[in-house]
């Protein structure tokens, strides 16, 4: 599945979109303003069912090499979080469902986090702790 995915990257659409959006951001990283590197169109996060030109251009960003890594990195380092909190509330004694509501509204943050998405997904993951500790307590 992954890889049928991936084949999409090579196809028209996508390359028209991409051109589109480098042309749209000047041709520059928009984090750091690099010209001179290869540049990246990344997805700010991916929707079901949608293939990858079928995004509006607020939903993707042309980034170098460099900063498209990092933030690949940042995103996967979100989820490690994510993983050591919810192995935190199954220690706690969460029930599954309560487990299952927490990581829901865990991941509609991560999928509509903001450029740096750690505003969002902190302010929301720690609401989240929050409600279920107090409730824990009750």
């Amino acid at each position: 599945m992954k890889s049928e995915y991936a084949e999409l990257y090579r196809r028209p659409e996508w390359q028209k979109k991409r051109l589109e959006m480098l042309n749209l951001k000047n041709w520059k990283c928009e984090i750091c303003g690099e010209s001179k590197a290869q540049l990246h169109v990344h997805h700010r996060y991916y929707k079901n069912g949608n293939k990858p030109w079928e995004y509006d251009d607020n939903e993707l960003a042309v980034l170098c090499e460099t900063c498209h890594n990092e933030e690949h990195l940042a995103k996967d380092n979100n989820y490690y979080a994510v993983q050591l909190l919810l192995n935190e509330f199954r220690a706690m004694g969460v029930s599954d469902i309560e487990m299952s509501m927490l990581f829901e509204e865990i991941d509609y943050h991560l999928c509509n986090k903001k450029n740096d998405g750690t505003d969002i997904l902190i302010d929301g993951i720690l609401n989240k702790a929050s409600e279920y500790r107090d409730r824990l307590k009750k």
